[in-house]
Formats: structure tokens, sequence, C-alpha cells
């Protein structure tokens, strides 16, 4: 039996509770492991939930709890792929913002079609406190705002989350919004 991390569901807690109530429409970069998707759904059960994915056994893995599973390669999707989800209430990226070889050109691809009342949220490693290098970007709390600037957005909250009794943050929440 898988026990509980504390942190994990305080982080997933905390991205349920930033993102849009009952949204229409979820766009998840990465499939993740499905915490987030199984927590919101517990809330807001008529939420549709569309994964974005490169990875084929991660993808695959992501039907067990999206309604739609996208297998792409974000950085080379034209505009034609995010005008097909223009409707979304907001995108989320968990963890996988500083993994990509483009954030910037992912960014303003979203930017284009996004609704004026629909954010971004961005949950992203510190690399302050960061113990692995598994990203290609080391984004602080100031390369975070440049890049969502850059982009058109404007911050709308910053949650910085801390493992139980550490003064350093080890990721950064992000919610952007249209500017």
């Amino acid at each position: 039996m898988q026990q509980a991390n504390p942190f994990a569901e305080a982080r997933t807690a905390a991205i349920s509770n930033t993102l849009p109530p009952n949204a229409r429409l979820l766009v998840q970069v990465g499939a993740g492991d499905g915490a987030l998707a199984r927590h919101y759904h517990r809330s807001y059960p008529t939420t549709s939930l569309v994964v974005v994915e490169a990875d084929t056994a991660a993808a695959q893995r992501a039907t067990s709890f999206a309604e739609r599973v996208v297998q792409v390669q974000l950085e080379s999707a034209g505009s034609a792929f995010y005008r097909h989800l223009q409707w979304a209430d907001a995108w989320l990226f968990d963890g996988t913002l500083e993994r990509l070889a483009e954030p910037a050109r992912v960014l303003a691809g979203i930017r284009a079609v996004l609704n004026y009342d629909a954010c971004v949220l961005a949950c992203v490693s510190n690399p302050a406190a960061a113990t692995e290098a598994d990203a290609r970007h080391a984004l602080d709390l100031a390369a975070l705002q440049n890049l969502f600037s850059e982009a058109g957005f404007r911050l709308a909250a910053t949650i910085a989350i801390s493992p139980g009794g550490t003064d350093t943050p080890s990721h950064f929440l992000i919610k952007a919004m249209p500017a």
C-alpha cells in the first residue's frame, strides 16, 4: 500500500484551490499521476480535463483520469492546436513548465487564444531549494515574472509552497491572467 505524502497532498490541494471553481475545461500539460484530477473532480465532477503529453506511456496512463488525452510536443504545436483549446478555463503546468525546451513559445501560443477570464497556473521548482537538476530551465521568481510578462500575462497570485518547517520554499505556484 502506498503511503500518503503530506507535502504532495498539500501541493495538490493548493493547486486545486487556485484553479477556477467549476471550470468547464482544464488543460493539464504533462500527465502527472492523476491525483490533481481526482481531487478537483471530487468538488467539480462536470469539469472536463484534457491532458497534453508528449510521452506515449504517460499519455496512455492519463486515459485513466482524463476525458481526453492529446499526444503532442507543445514546442512544435502550431496555432491550430491552441485554437482547438481556446475555451479552456485554465492551463496547468505542474512541474512541467521548467522542463519545456521553449516555455516562452508555449506561453505565447496559449496567450494568443486564452479568454480574458481564464488563467495559467504553473507550479515550478524553486532553484534555490532544488535537490535534483531535472529541469531544463532554472526559473526563479524573477525569471517566472519576466517569462509570463513577456508572453502577455500579469501575475494574479504567487504562492510559496514549503515542506513542513523549512524557510525556503521548494515550489512556487503562479497564477497568471491575460494582461
